[in-house]
């Protein structure tokens, strides 16, 4: 099956997201290299800027993770 397909877009907690993309590290790794893929991808930045919502909101919006997976890829580990 394919992963892109199985990948479901919807509110994530931010850290659950970035244990996703990077799931051998610990989850404060994970968030931080997360937010430095987000913060070194021109494109992205620029993207997610223009929707983001409060900084301090411990989640991604379905629209953020819909910029996120578009931007970085589907994430390598997440549940079927």
């Amino acid at each position: 099956m394919d992963n892109e397909k199985m990948f479901v877009v919807k509110t994530y907690l931010k850290a659950e997201l970035a244990m996703m993309y990077h799931p051998t590290l610990s989850k404060d790794a994970a968030m931080y290299k997360m937010r430095q893929w987000i913060l070194h991808n021109d494109e992205l930045r620029e993207a997610y800027s223009r929707i983001q919502g409060n900084p301090r909101d411990h989640y991604y919006t379905p629209k953020q993770v819909e910029l996120i997976v578009k931007y970085l890829g589907v994430p390598v580990s997440h549940t079927y």
